[in-house]
């Protein structure tokens, strides 16, 4: 009897796994076409960040599971590395040798929407991040948001492929935002450009 139970629950369990659309995002991210900046920076992906996974059932009873933590540290790395001279990993928000700061990219948010939920022919998917920028000794100095937003027709792929298109759409449209908006945070640029030389104080 104990064994008919125990069949039956792995049976139930096969059943809601074989239901679930598992997408899991890519990882191959092209480094953004600019000029890098001088700086040379830290990067730290946290374990938050690094196991990210977004898990929904929609109202229509249709579970979804995507996995974003591997392919948002590779974005991380991929972005970081085209827009300073040099990027350095390390394991908390503080550096130690020559860095001008830290760099710790944050998932606020992830939502995306089916056709079925929108009444259109679109996959669709939205990031919120955050970008905090540490100090090289872990002082908070700025935290920029931004968004990235991705859709992908659903005449084009499957649901899974086309969500998974999405989601990457999203994520490149949030590293256009970052490479334009980064350097132009007074108090990032601050930190960036370094104190002023000597017999220069305020100078920039």
């Amino acid at each position: 009897m104990r064994r008919r139970v125990i069949l039956a629950a792995l049976k139930i369990v096969a059943g809601f796994a074989a239901c679930t659309k598992q997408v899991a995002v890519g990882t191959a991210f092209p480094s953004p076409v600019m000029s890098r900046l001088s700086a040379r920076v830290a990067l730290h992906l946290t374990a938050e960040l690094r196991q990210k996974t977004h898990e929904e059932t929609l109202p229509s009873g249709e579970s979804w599971r995507i996995a974003l933590g591997e392919a948002n540290a590779r974005f991380f790395e991929q972005v970081s590395s085209g827009m300073f001279a040099a990027v350095v990993a390390v394991n908390e928000a503080r550096a130690a040798g020559e860095v001008a700061a830290v760099l710790e990219p944050v998932i606020e948010k992830y939502q995306f929407s089916t056709p079925e939920r929108s009444q259109t022919d679109y996959y669709e998917a939205w990031f919120r991040y955050q970008m905090r920028v540490h100090a090289p000794d872990g002082r908070l100095v700025a935290s920029l948001p931004f968004t990235g937003y991705g859709r992908s027709e659903k005449r084009t792929f499957g649901a899974v492929e086309a969500l998974r298109e999405a989601t990457e759409k999203a994520m490149r449209d949030a590293a256009a935002v970052l490479v334009l908006e980064l350097p132009r945070e007074p108090a990032v640029r601050a930190l960036l450009d370094g104190p002023p030389p000597p017999g220069e104080k305020g100078a920039r």
